[in-house]
């Protein structure tokens, strides 16, 4: 999209596999639209957004699997815990991937990003 600048986003990701296309689901944030959560519940279908929600950053982050039901949550000291929006159904088979992602938001490479994360746990 011409003209649209696009905000640079970190966050957590779990995915069927590395393919493109892959189904995923991605608990985000950036500074100007808070944490969001994004979803492709089918393989090469477009990734959209589920629910977005305000807030400063820092932020916790976690994203959860139970079955094929996922959830992501936020946190301001990583002991209470708010769901962002309803858990989404997404059939993924087992093993999935887990990751960290960040993107500067552009797709032609002219911008970089950095992110920072800590307290890293996968379980």
């Amino acid at each position: 999209m011409e003209g649209k600048t696009r905000d640079p986003k970190a966050g957590l990701m779990l995915r069927e596999n590395l393919q493109m296309g892959a189904r995923s689901v991605s608990l985000l944030c950036s500074k100007r639209e808070g944490v969001r959560l994004l979803v492709r519940d089918e393989t090469d279908q477009e990734t959209r957004r589920s629910t977005t929600v305000e807030g400063d950053l820092p932020v916790w982050l976690k994203l959860s699997r139970r079955g094929d039901l996922f959830t992501g949550y936020t946190s301001k000291d990583g002991q209470r815990w708010t769901p962002i929006g309803e858990p989404l159904t997404v059939k993924m088979a087992a093993p999935i991937m887990a990751g960290m992602t960040v993107t500067a938001g552009n797709r032609d490479g002219s911008r970089h990003q950095a992110a920072s994360f800590d307290n890293v746990v996968v379980e």
